[in-house]
This record gives structure tokens, C-alpha cells and sequence, in this order.
């Protein structure tokens, strides 16, 4: 046996009598009990952690240490094949239902022996750990300061009754909040406007549900869970045959000033594309890392705000692919998409009254436009008349080997939502008359759409991608040849100039209530 020379390791007649060697380091030396030194480190780091999170008094150190190490012996680590000490020794997994919070609050019921018919059946205590050999808690009672184990145990574990001064805190300040978690209703949103005038000039009254006016949270009350609508990607516009449908109002300018001030960007110079045009985004490790949770935070407010802004959806899905190691480029083309946003406050999409019930798509694909992997990108945008309801920007699975193999994948994942989208009138019974239009500006891929025959260069493509063959056999989809410069999708695979950029956005539908045009 090894040890240093504390003076409380002294055991020679005990060693002497079970016949065990004892050696001692040098002094001064630690680096001679390294392993044994290491596991202190270990200890003391998590035991610290509780107790700055839980302002235990240190004279209860001690309680602090050896559940530290309850903890670390029932914590599965990669050294035992992710397998827990308690696993191994036991050949059994450790139960975790047992675990709480350390230093919260808890309440423990008192014996039957020490109570009258008036006394409190439970009494305020602060737990400490699990007692080994017993299926039990052990708990401070905050009264006397007596430390003793009980198993009726009802746990408060979002209290700790030593951050403040009080004995119980109960109030909800003294409750830690999550700071990223904002359930209160402060402030109550303004009621919109329920009258307006159509495109025909003509009254309308339109009832809007507020989550004020029947839900009224007092201030400084939180929480745990309050539920709210969320927004459906994919909507149909009510304006066709003055059909109905029950829907949800918000501010979206509002809330886009509010996530330009939340990421500290509200000052930011405005910019009118969300992309430079030609830029092409990888993965540089030469590259200095950025704050990952900055970067995670800024695209992952954007992903919401694509449900109903389809010019942003390319940069934000590209913005998405960096989200494990992004990089100081890929974190400036999430500042312009910012820039961007604040130059469109007032943009969103424009449905029109007296639109026909004709579905038509285009869709699009840009080869080889990651750096990295060399795999495609694929866009298309879905329209009903000319208000569009679905659009998509993503990276193709496999790589292609062609302009046309890329095209051809891309005309797939659009015929399948073309398909979902026919059932969905169907199921609404709108008459749909005639197949959908299927644009698309690569004549290869057209004529591979339309020849069921099998040869050398298309063989290799995957038979779920030939769901275009299948959909145009039955008359379901017709494809269409478009030139590339009426080619909606390439705001959906590609960064493009401001003028471009511009007309696709019109074409689109796309308005800004805050513009004179």
C-alpha cells in the first residue's frame, strides 16, 4: 500500500498484523500518488459545484463530499464501456430515482410517537445525500440542525433554503429561472385591427383570438408552461370560394425588433440581399472557431422566421450547416442575414383574392454547391394561383454526378410534396382540374422525367427518385420547361444579386407593408 505521510495513515500495527507492505512518497512529491491525487481533483471540482449552486455552509462539507462520490459511482463513463462503477462491481445498473437536488428543500414526515393531533406532520429540512446501507435520504432539519435520515421525504427541488437569508423562501424571485426562458406576460400585446379593406375595396371584419384578452397573467408570476400557438410551415389562403379557416395573430415586425435587440443587432446597417451574391460558405479549419452558443443562438431564430419569409430560407439553411463548428465567415453571413431582416421589417406574404385554384411549382438545383462534400442543393416553391404555400431549401443525401441527375433528384422531393399537397385540396374539397405544373429549366432532366426507359446514364439513380416517371405516367404532374431567368426557385439554391434577388421576391408574392412600391 502507498501513501504519503500524513500522520492520520499511520496503521503499522495493523499493517503488520494483516501482513501488508506499506510505502510512503517522498515528501512534497505528489506526483508519486498521482492517480489517487487525481481522484481528489475530481471529487473536490464536483463537490465544489454543489456547494456554490446550493450555499450549503461548508461546515457540511463533509455530507457534500461523500455524496459526491454516491454520484460519481453511479455515473456512467467512457473508461468502464459507458458502464457505471456501481454497474460493474454490482452487475447490475444503479437506480436513479433516488437522486434530488443537493441543498434543496425538502419536507420530511415526523413519527407517529412525536406528534400530537395538532402537530405539523412534515417538518423543513435540507437534503444532504443518500446514507450508505439504507434506503433512505439524509436530511438537515433546519430547526435543530440535526442531521438524520428518513424515507417519507416530499422534495422541493427548485428551492434552496440557504441562498437567502430566510429559512423558506417561497416566494417566486427566490424560484431560479432558466435566463433564456421568458413565460411571463408583462406586457399584454396590443389587439389588432379586426376591420380592414380587401383588394376589391370592399369592408371586411376578420375575428382574431388574443391570448390577452382571455388570459391574463399577473406581473412577476412565471410559469412553468405556457402554451401558445405555433405557426404551420404549409397554409392555405381562405380566399378562395370566401372559405374560412381559424387562425392566430401576431406582430411579426415586433417580434423581428425584438430578436434584433435580444441578439444586440438592432443598430445594424441594413442590407438588401440576406446573401452576398457568389459566396460560397465551407468548412475552413484553418478558420479562427466562433462562440458556438452565439451562432446557434442567432440561426436558430431565424429557422422560425422562415415559416413565413422564403428569401431567407437558402442562408439560413446553409447558415444551418456550420451549427457543430461554425467559423468567422460563416458567423458574418449570419450578421447579413441579420442586416437583412432589419431592411425587410414589414415583408411577408401576400395572398390574393381573386387567385385560381391551378398548383404549379418550380423547382431548382445548384451542383456541387457545397465546397466540402460536393453534394447539391435543392429548392423549389409551390404556388396556388400566385399565392405560394410551400417552399424548401435543402442539401441533397447523395452526390450527383450530373447538372440533370441533380435537377432530376430535385424534380423528385417536388412531386412528392405536389402529391401530398393535390391530397390536401382534396381532403378541403377544393376541385383541383388538370395536373400540377412542374417547371423546371433543365431539359435533360425533363426528358429523363418523361422516358421510362432505363439506360446507361440515369441506371444508377436511386428507383425512389422515379416517382416523377410514375406521376407523370398517370397524369398527375406535368412538367414544363421554364428559361432560367423566370426561374422562381434560384432564390432557394443559390446567393444571387440585388436586382435578381429583388424580382424573384415580387414574383413570389412577397410585399413590404412599410414599402411605397
Amino acid at each position: 500500500m502507498r501513501s504519503n505521510n500524513a500522520k492520520e495513515l499511520q496503521f503499522n500495527t495493523l499493517f503488520a498484523d494483516l501482513g501488508i507492505m506499506h510505502y510512503h512518497s517522498c515528501v512534497q512529491r505528489p506526483q508519486q500518488n498521482s492517480i489517487v491525487k487525481r481522484k481528489h481533483q475530481h471529487l473536490f471540482n464536483v463537490a465544489r459545484a454543489l456547494l456554490f449552486q446550493s450555499y450549503v455552509p461548508l461546515e457540511y462539507w463533509g455530507e457534500c463530499v461523500s455524496n459526491t462520490a454516491y454520484l460519481i459511482n453511479r455515473t456512467p463513463t467512457p473508461n468502464l464501456k459507458n458502464k457505471s462503477p456501481y454497474d460493474v462491481l454490482h452487475s447490475k445498473p444503479p437506480a436513479y430515482d433516488n437522486l434530488k437536488a443537493f441543498g434543496c428543500l425538502a419536507y420530511a414526515s415526523t413519527l407517529n410517537h412525536y406528534r400530537s393531533k395538532f402537530s405539523p406532520r412534515s417538518i423543513p429540512c435540507v437534503f444532504l445525500g443518500n446514507p450508505i446501507g439504507m434506503k433512505a435520504y439524509k436530511l438537515l432539519d433546519l430547526n435543530t440542525n440535526k442531521i438524520f435520515n428518513s424515507r417519507d421525504v416530499y422534495f422541493y427541488e427548485q428551492i434552496f433554503p440557504f441562498v437567502n437569508s430566510g429559512l423558506l423562501p417561497a416566494a417566486h424571485q427566490s424560484i431560479p429561472e432558466h435566463r433564456n426562458l421568458s413565460s411571463s406576460t408583462d406586457e399584454i400585446p396590443h389587439v389588432p385591427i379586426g376591420t380592414f379593406y380587401n383588394s376589391s375595396n370592399a369592408k371586411c371584419t376578420q375575428h382574431f383570438h388574443t391570448l390577452a384578452s382571455s388570459f391574463r397573467v399577473p406581473q412577476n408570476v412565471v410559469h412553468d408552461h405556457v402554451f401558445t400557438d405555433v405557426a404551420d410551415p404549409i397554409s392555405l389562403s381562405p380566399t378562395h370560394n370566401n372559405s374560412t379557416i381559424k387562425q392566430r395573430d401576431f406582430c411579426l415586425s415586433k417580434t423581428l425588433l425584438q430578436l434584433l435587440e435580444d441578439l444586440g443587432y438592432l443598430g445594424c446597417k441594413p442590407v438588401n440581399t440576406s446573401m452576398e451574391a457568389n459566396l460560397k460558405l465551407g468548412q475552413d479549419e484553418k478558420e479562427k472557431m466562433v462562440d458556438l452558443t452565439l451562432y446557434r443562438r442567432i440561426v436558430g431564430k431565424l429557422q422560425y422566421i422562415t415559416i413565413t419569409r422564403p428569401d431567407i430560407s437558402y442562408s439560413v439553411n446553409k447558415l444551418s450547416q456550420f451549427l457543430a463548428t461554425p467559423r468567422v465567415t460563416h458567423l458574418h453571413a449570419a450578421q447579413r442575414v441579420l442586416q437583412y431582416v432589419k431592411s425587410s421589417l414589414g415583408q411577408g406574404l401576400f395572398f390574393a383574392s381573386n387567385t385560381d385554384v391551378q398548383l404549379h411549382a418550380y423547382t431548382d438545383s445548384d451542383q456541387a454547391s457545397c465546397p466540402d462534400i460536393r453534394r447539391s442543393t435543392t429548392g423549389f416553391c409551390i404556388f396556388i394561383g400566385s399565392s405560394i404555400i410551400s417552399w424548401k431549401s435543402k442539401k441533397q443525401q447523395t452526390t450527383s454526378r450530373s447538372s440533370s441527375e441533380a435537377e432530376y433528384r430535385a424534380m423528385a422531393i417536388t412531386t412528392c410534396e405536389i402529391v401530398w399537397l393535390l391530397s390536401v385540396l382534396k381532403e378541403l374539397k377544393i376541385e383541383h382540374k388538370g395536373p400540377g405544373l412542374l417547371y423546371c429549366d433543365n431539359k435533360s432532366a425533363q426528358h429523363i422525367a418523361t422516358n421510362p426507359v432505363f439506360h446507361e446514364r440515369t441506371k444508377h439513380i436511386e428507383i425512389a427518385y422515379h416517382i416523377v416517371i410514375e406521376k407523370v405516367q398517370e397524369g398527375v404532374v406535368k412538367t414544363v420547361h421554364v428559361s432560367s431567368k423566370d426561374q422562381l426557385a434560384h432564390i432557394l439554391t443559390k446567393p444571387l444579386f440585388p436586382n435578381q434577388f429583388k424580382s424573384i421576391k415580387d414574383k413570389m408574392g412577397l410585399k413590404n407593408i412599410y414599402s411605397s412600391s
